[in-house]
C-alpha cells in the first residue's frame, strides 16, 4: 500500500508505492495542505487500483516520470526470464517423475499415517489424471476441473 508524503526541503507532496516490485515516488508541484493531500491520496488511489487489475500504463499516467525507463527494464528483464527454450521443455519432468520426487523428499517431515494418506490420494487420484503430463503443460484450469 503507497504513501502520500511532503518533501522536507520544499513541502511539496509524493506518491510513494510499489510497481512491479520497484519502489517508486513521484513528485508533485501541489504544497502540502488538506485539500491537496486529498487530491493527491485520489491519484494514489486510482495508480493502486490499475496496478491491482493490471492496466496501470506508468507512462500514461507519469509522461515525465524518471521511472519509466527502470519499469521497461524491469519488464524486459522478466520477459527474458520467463522464456523457456525447447531444450528445457524437453527436460522437464512427468507430473509422475515429480509428484513421487516430492512425496520422497517430503515424507521424512510427515507422519507414517500421513504418509500413507497422501501417497494413497497421489498414486489412485492424481497420477492417473495427469501422470504422463510434463509439469509445464498443467494449467490452473485444469487442476480446478479436475477437483
Amino acid at each position: 500500500m503507497g504513501n502520500v508524503r511532503a518533501r522536507k526541503e520544499t513541502g511539496n507532496l509524493y506518491l510513494d508505492f510499489t510497481y512491479k516490485g520497484l519502489r517508486c515516488r513521484e513528485q508533485t508541484s501541489l504544497k502540502d495542505s488538506s485539500s491537496n493531500r486529498k487530491k493527491v491520496e485520489t491519484l494514489l488511489n486510482k495508480v493502486e487500483a490499475m496496478i491491482l487489475l493490471g492496466n496501470f500504463d506508468y507512462g500514461a499516467v507519469f509522461p515525465k516520470s524518471k521511472n519509466i525507463q527502470k519499469i521497461i527494464n524491469l519488464s524486459e528483464a522478466k520477459k527474458v526470464k520467463t522464456s523457456i527454450s525447447l531444450d528445457e521443455i524437453s527436460n522437464l519432468p512427468t507430473f509422475k517423475q515429480y509428484a513421487n520426487n516430492w512425496f520422497d523428499l517430503k515424507r521424512i517431515e510427515w507422519r507414517d499415517s500421513h504418509c500413507i494418506n497422501t501417497k494413497s490420494i497421489i498414486d489412485n487420484s492424481l497420477i492417473p489424471h495427469f501422470g504422463l503430463l510434463p509439469i509445464n503443460e498443467i494449467s490452473k484450469q485444469e487442476i480446478l476441473s479436475f477437483r
